[in-house]
């Protein structure tokens, strides 16, 4: 239900928290088949984002430079979820 943007920037902030790094190893082609759109809408996405300095892409992986940006960028959904995640399974940090 969301556009295009709020969904990767969500897809992209989930996978840097659950992998811990802020570097992604996917591809456009993945992330168009991970959201249901062709490749090139996820492309002109990616330059936008780059553009802005949010992102940086380089055959395969996509770095994410400015998350609080990314964060803003993202639906709601992502923040529920986060959540959800932190009170389901505690970082083990703190410990």
């Amino acid at each position: 239900m969301h556009p295009v943007s709020q969904r990767l920037s969500r897809w992209l902030l989930q996978t840097s928290d659950a992998t811990g790094s802020n570097t992604i190893p996917f591809t456009h082609e993945f992330l168009s088949r991970m959201l249901g759109v062709r490749r090139s809408t996820v492309s002109q996405i990616a330059s936008q984002f780059q553009d802005a300095g949010i992102i940086k892409t380089h055959r395969g992986q996509i770095k994410l430079l400015n998350r609080e940006e990314l964060k803003n960028q993202a639906c709601a959904c992502y923040g529920i979820i986060r959540r959800h995640v932190d009170r389901l399974l505690p970082s083990t940090e703190a410990q």
